[in-house]
Formats: C-alpha cells, structure tokens, sequence
C-alpha cells in the first residue's frame, strides 16, 4: 500500500500510481481531450463483465470507445494499468461499518457485500490477487473489513491475517459459481461428470466419495465456512 511518501514509489509504478491515487496528467499534445479515466475504466468492465479478464485488450476498449488504440495509450500505458483502473472502477464503495456494532454480524455483512460485488463482476477475484498496487476504493474495503472487526479486539498482524482470510475464503469459494470467466475454467456444468468419475474411481477416494455422497442439496459452503473463520476469531482472542 502506498505510504504517502514520494520515495516510496518506484519509478516503474510512479504512473500508476498517478492514476489510482492522484489527478492524472492531461496529454500534453494532441488535440483537446475526447476521454477521461472514468469512461476508460466503465469500458473496460464491460468487456471484462461479457468476456472475461482475457478478453481485455488496448484494442478492444479503444474501439468501444471510437477512438483509436494510440490515443488510448496518452492515458493508460499498458493493459496492465487498463486492467488496474478497471478493478477500481469495479469494486465500488464497501458497505459503511460501525465500529460500535457487534463485530461478527458486521463481519458478516461486510463479507455478504464483498461476494455480490465479485458475482456482478466474476473476474474481479483473479484480478484482484498477487503484488500489485491497489486503489483507494480497493484498500477502503480492508479499510472496512478492520472496522467490522474492531470490537473483536484483534490488531496488528493477527488483524491483517484475518482479512486476508476473509478474502482468500471468499475468493475460493466462488471459483466453482464463476466458471467460464477464466481460461482455465469452462461454461458447462462439470460437477455431473465428476460425480461419475468418482464413482468409477471410488476406491481411490473413498473419503472424498463418501463426503460427495452425503452431501445436502442447497447447503452453502461459503457461509459454513465464514462461520468456521469467526468461530475462530471468537475462540482465540479473549473477550471477542
């Protein structure tokens, strides 16, 4: 995260970082400007939300936009800051959180928010993992998670890792309600045919057969699982 100090960014990163935490430059040349930031990124979620994060290109945006490939260049220098300004078009403003009320439903509902936002946008948590910078509207959702969990009494790292977690959680869960969004994964429905080879193979996997045999229609994996990080929480930090 970006500490406010001009020596803590690197020269590779600086534009970047102009564009998610500053007023960009206007293109010094050229004709008056047809473009702004915003729109860029609102296009750039549309091809993303219809296609998939693949799918993005300079090209394709910029002919969405009517304009040309190297006109886009005079505001994002690469498909990798398109895709950046794009996340922080997409993620939105994270709920608002009292500090006062009860950590665990405010917990709860921070996260129900997080996994509607990554479903409206099915790309969003690919896109959103590994060391990159983040925008503020990015960083306001940990900024969030930190006040549900104030009352918890968790600080410092133990705080930083049980965000993290809420994320990791909520990002793996949904890997199987995405499919189709990424390149290693397909449209059709798979879970039919893997039924079928784990029969075929059962003695291999007997545990895992069984856990598939006795499983409930309808039961929610991602809420069981929310459930199991807070009971944790509860568990090892007094007074929680």
């Amino acid at each position: 995260m970006p500490d406010g100090s001009d020596d803590a960014r690197t020269a590779p990163h600086e534009g970047l970082a102009r564009l998610l935490w500053g007023e960009p430059v206007p293109p010094a040349r050229g004709p008056r400007p047809s473009l702004d930031l915003g729109r860029i990124a609102a296009e750039t979620v549309v091809v993303a939300d219809a296609d998939g994060l693949p799918a993005v290109s300079m090209q394709k945006v910029a002919d969405r936009l009517g304009v040309s490939k190297m006109a886009l260049y005079r505001y994002v220098g690469s498909k990798d800051e398109l895709v950046a300004v794009a996340v922080e078009q997409a993620v939105g403003v994270p709920p608002e959180v009292d500090a006062d009320d009860d950590w665990r439903a405010a917990t709860v509902a921070w996260a129900a928010e997080l996994r509607e936002t990554w479903l409206a946008h099915p790309w969003l948590p690919a896109a959103t993992i590994g060391n990159r910078l983040m925008g503020p509207r990015e960083i306001a959702w940990s900024e969030a998670a930190a006040a549900a969990l104030a009352s918890s009494g968790l600080t410092g790292d133990a705080l930083r890792a049980v965000i993290t977690l809420l994320f990791s959680h909520t990002r793996s869960t949904l890997a199987r309600e995405v499919t189709g969004t990424q390149y290693w994964t397909t449209a059709d429905d798979v879970g039919a045919e893997m039924r079928v080879l784990l029969r075929e193979s059962g003695a291999a996997f007997p545990r895992i057969r069984a856990a598939e045999d006795a499983g409930v229609a309808g039961f929610d994996a991602w809420r069981f699982g929310l459930d199991v990080i807070l009971d944790g929480v509860a568990a090892r930090v007094p007074g929680a």
